[in-house]
């Protein structure tokens, strides 16, 4: 895209991974481009159980980077990604079609990914995983940029909402409001906006790999336009 490339930026490197187990249960959070992408990461890889939550439906604006809703306009983003990753893959995936909340009960899940679009919703999650002591890993893209943030609670004290400064952002007495700010790369054609999602989904996934397997992921920091790392 006519910026400065080099293999010190585009290379991507981590320890071999051992075999690990697939019986996770996983709450993907979130299913539009970005969870889209990491549905298919997660079963490509071999997860076997992951439930995808959304309360909205597919839009005709959302078709440009949402590839799996090419023929689900008016239908739920959860229930169809679902159903295609189950047909496709065989693998148990579920929806569940609600908001995240204060009171929305993670005890069952091992890793909470997020995909939302709001950072409302990522404080809920951030604080509800911490109290819980769950694994969470939160993904977020705009256009040309992204950046993946593992929150495990046996090694690290900052969650997502904290480390990424999402309580200087947000009004407190909006913290607890469900209504959904629709994401402006929602109106952006740009095949970009597809790229990043594509990106950050596979290194989230990547993530938790690791975590499985006993090694500890860093978080990343993406930006297509920078001419060096992050």
């Amino acid at each position: 895209m006519h910026g400065k490339v080099s293999a010190s930026i585009i290379s991507y490197e981590r320890n071999k991974l051992k075999v690990s187990a697939r019986d996770q249960r996983i709450l993907v959070t979130g299913s539009g481009a970005l969870g889209v992408f990491l549905g298919l990461g997660l079963a490509y890889t071999g997860f076997q159980q992951s439930t995808f939550m959304d309360p909205d439906v597919a839009e005709t604006t959302n078709l440009n980077r949402q590839i799996l809703f090419y023929d689900a306009v008016g239908k739920s983003k959860a229930e169809t990604l679902a159903r295609r990753l189950k047909n496709s893959f065989g693998i148990k995936a579920n929806s569940w079609i609600d908001y995240f909340k204060r009171h929305t009960d993670i005890s069952s899940y091992d890793v909470i990914f997020d995909c939302v679009d709001n950072f409302e919703t990522r404080i809920v999650m951030s604080e509800k995983c911490k109290e819980q002591k769950k694994t969470m890993i939160s993904g977020g893209t705009n256009v040309d940029a992204g950046q993946v943030v593992v929150y495990n609670p046996t090694k690290n004290k900052k969650t997502p909402a904290e480390l990424l400064g999402l309580y200087d952002i947000v009004d407190e007495g909006n913290i607890d409001s469900p209504e959904r700010v629709r994401a402006s790369c929602k109106y952006r054609p740009d095949p970009s906006v597809i790229m990043t999602n594509q990106i950050i989904a596979g290194f989230m996934v990547d993530s938790y790999r690791m975590l499985i397997a006993g090694q500890e992921p860093k978080n990343i920091f993406y930006d297509s336009k920078r001419d060096g790392r992050l």
